[in-house]
């Protein structure tokens, strides 16, 4: 369901019938896949989109890079460069997503529109991070008023918990 709920987004937070919100996708993969990973999501119907990357490997801080810091790195970039732009900011609870964008809400208020977080099951959890348990369940309380917060276990439960946000029925 994240794919209807990336495509009504798109769609209906347009300022313009007809047109389309521009995707931007932040993510802590590495730029080599994005070939594969574009694929994969125009194969499963997500809205097309850039891609903020990150480089893999050691760096002169480590031997891997902070995904957590690539993130909230980009996002304060896009505050800057754009800064009439209000973005909603789509993630999931399995790592570090909650805590990042209430992070970026309280320093760029004017800038986000909403936060939509699903919410993985523990078996997801499990994968991501190798316990059953939902990383920064407390983030989405420190999110300042007036921001709406949405979380759901799919994008179907998201997009109707966004109805009055969203223009398109779920």
């Amino acid at each position: 369901g994240m794919a209807d709920l990336l495509t009504s987004a798109s769609r209906d937070l347009s300022p313009r019938e007809g047109e389309r919100t521009p995707m931007i996708y932040v993510s802590t993969g590495a730029w080599n896949v994005v070939p594969a990973l574009r694929d994969f999501l125009v194969r499963l119907g997500y809205p097309t989109g850039a891609f903020l990357m990150t480089d893999f490997g050691p760096s002169n801080t480590g031997w891997f890079r902070s995904g957590v810091e690539h993130k909230r790195r980009e996002l304060r970039r896009l505050a800057r460069e754009l800064p009439h732009v209000k973005w909603l900011l789509v993630g999931d609870d399995g790592q570090h997503d909650p805590e990042i964008y209430a992070e970026f809400a309280r320093e760029y208020p004017d800038h986000v529109a909403g936060i939509a977080i699903r919410s993985l099951s523990q078996f997801e959890q499990f994968m991501a991070h190798g316990t059953f348990e939902s990383f920064v369940p407390e983030a989405a309380r420190l999110v300042p008023e007036g921001i709406p917060v949405w979380m759901g276990g799919d994008g179907g439960q998201l997009r109707e918990a966004m109805a009055g946000f969203l223009r398109s029925p779920a």
